[in-house]
C-alpha cells in the first residue's frame, strides 16, 4: 500500500496504527486521535472495506462513462438526422439564415 501522507506522531508502535478522523465541512478531515498497535484482523478488515469502496466507485464511473457515450451517440445521430433533413448542419443552417436576412436588408437599402 502506498502512503497518502506522512505525519509525525510520537508514541506510535506496532505494524499499523489507525488515525480516527472526522470529516469537516470543507471536504477534508480533522484528526481526532491515533490508535496504536492495531490487530492485523482489523487492518485487513479496513483494507477489504477500502477495496470494496474503490471497486464500487470504479463500477459507477464505468457506468457513467457508458451513459455519456450513449448520449454522445444519440446527439451525433440527431445531428445526422438534421443534416439529412435540412441539407446542412444546424450551425451552417443558422449561418445561412443570417446571410439570407442580411441580403434582404441590403436589398431594402
Amino acid at each position: 500500500m502506498q502512503p497518502l501522507a506522512h505525519l509525525n506522531f510520537g508514541g506510535l508502535n506496532g505494524n499499523y496504527a489507525v488515525l480516527l478522523v472526522k470529516p469537516n465541512v470543507n471536504g477534508g478531515a480533522d484528526i481526532v486521535g491515533p490508535l496504536s498497535d492495531v490487530d492485523d484482523s482489523l487492518v485487513n478488515a479496513f483494507i477489504l472495506r477500502m477495496a470494496k469502496e474503490q471497486v464500487a466507485k470504479d463500477e459507477a464511473d464505468k457506468e457513467l462513462g457508458a451513459q455519456i457515450a450513449n448520449k454522445k451517440n444519440d446527439l451525433f445521430a440527431a445531428n445526422d438526422e438534421q443534416q439529412r433533413k435540412f441539407g446542412c448542419s444546424p450551425s451552417d443552417w443558422a449561418k445561412k439564415e443570417v446571410s439570407d436576412r442580411q441580403d434582404s436588408i441590403n436589398l431594402l437599402r
